[in-house]
């Protein structure tokens, strides 16, 4: 459990582990152990691991986001799902909506992603159920409001405002400091103002790349808005984009993965890790329970 917690929990290498343990515990292992115990542990975690992704299918949303991923140095991709209780991390081959076809077959609760027109992987799931985030949406506004052309700036600025007054009444609904009546009222006049922006984008001359953005956001429009009528659903993906930064710290400090056992071995160590303190658990605690359990 401590070789594996050094490795998986802290991001220590191979070599990090075995002179740890010489200096600290006065324990010399071979890096052949190390490896050897990430193989054991892997196994004993399989279960584990499996029960996450069915507790992960089970819930009424679900976060995802993606980031780039390397075995045997061809390029792949992890995956992040995670609600306010569980987190899966699934290491594959693919962006492609196949991968979120096998772990979420006939998936009928609601999504949080990235913006639509940004990855069709998305487009998998039911529109209806999907939330677009508001962090995303506040990046493309932000290159709107710099852009050299003044009357093309102007409407970017005016984006950036609505959006920010979104948040404004999402944080005080929230802290209950206005109703849900007030929330609604106020967001409807602020979807009326966006709609128009969106539609002055298209009549500013010379920007291509804008009006295909503004052309996306306005036919997913609807997919903006999930979190007005739904208080489970958040407006953003920072829920995702934290749990999957765990993964991202590991990346820069590690070659990648070499096997189908090292992606096996990740995927289930970080999911238990972030399930855990998503639960404010133990994550030692409940890795030694796993391993010192009968097969």
């Amino acid at each position: 459990a401590i070789i594996s917690a050094m490795s998986g929990f802290f991001h220590n290498s191979k070599r990090d582990i075995q002179q740890i343990l010489k200096d600290i515990f006065h324990l010399p292992i071979s890096l052949g152990l190390v490896s050897h115990t990430e193989k054991r542990v892997r196994r004993n975690l399989k279960p584990a691991y499996e029960e996450l992704v069915d507790q992960a299918k089970a819930s009424a949303y679900l976060h995802i986001d993606e980031t780039g991923h390397k075995c045997q140095g061809k390029r792949g991709w992890g995956w992040m799902l995670t609600s306010r209780d569980v987190s899966v991390l699934k290491l594959a081959s693919s962006r492609g909506k196949k991968v979120l076809q096998s772990l979420l077959p006939s998936y009928k609760g609601k999504v949080i992603s990235d913006r639509s027109d940004r990855y069709g992987a998305y487009r998998y799931f039911d529109s209806s159920k999907r939330q677009i985030c508001w962090s995303h949406l506040k990046r493309d506004f932000y290159r709107f409001a710099h852009s050299q052309n003044p009357a093309f700036a102007q409407v970017g600025v005016n984006l950036d405002h609505i959006r920010r007054g979104v948040f404004a009444l999402y944080g005080a609904f929230k802290s209950k400091k206005i109703d849900a009546l007030l929330f609604k009222r106020q967001i409807h006049q602020l979807k009326k103002r966006m709609v128009s922006e969106l539609k002055g984008v298209l009549k500013v001359p010379d920007v291509p790349h804008a009006h295909r953005v503004a052309k996306n956001l306005l036919t997913s429009f609807g997919m903006m808005w999930r979190f007005v009528d739904d208080p489970e659903i958040e407006p953003t993906n920072n829920l995702a984009e934290r749990q999957i930064r765990r993964y991202v710290v590991y990346r820069k400090k590690s070659l990648f993965t070499w096997s189908q056992r090292g992606n096996e071995f990740i995927e289930r160590i970080f999911s238990l890790f972030l399930t855990c303190r998503l639960q404010n658990q133990n994550p030692f605690l409940r890795l030694s329970q796993l391993i010192a359990a009968p097969p």
